[in-house]
């Protein structure tokens, strides 16, 4: 963790952490002072953001791991049907229901 002083005399806190793919993340967090005090609330802050990212990538990699192939078409259908007419629509949904 470490600090930095804004011009309006506030001090951003940064941290950095590493995803589950292992790409380098960084959080922040904006406080009044940079006292003993304010850099263990700023820890504190720092350490749930990160925790609750980390949960967040989590639960999409399961949610992407555990689905059937069907919620899987729907997804891509619901996308595919914004990019093409409503004829090709017809059509293309015809060919994957046979």
């Amino acid at each position: 963790m470490y600090y930095k002083k804004l011009a309006n005399g506030e001090v951003k806190f940064f941290d950095t952490y590493k995803t589950l793919n292992g790409k380098c993340r960084q959080v922040t967090v904006t406080l009044e002072t940079s006292s003993a005090q304010s850099q263990r609330t700023a820890k504190n802050l720092l350490a749930q953001k990160v925790d609750k990212k980390l949960d967040d990538e989590r639960k999409s990699l399961e949610a992407v791991n555990n689905a059937t192939v069907s919620q899987v078409f729907e997804v891509y259908w619901d996308i595919r049907k914004q990019e093409i007419s409503p004829s090709s629509v017809y059509r293309e949904k015809g060919q994957f229901n046979s």
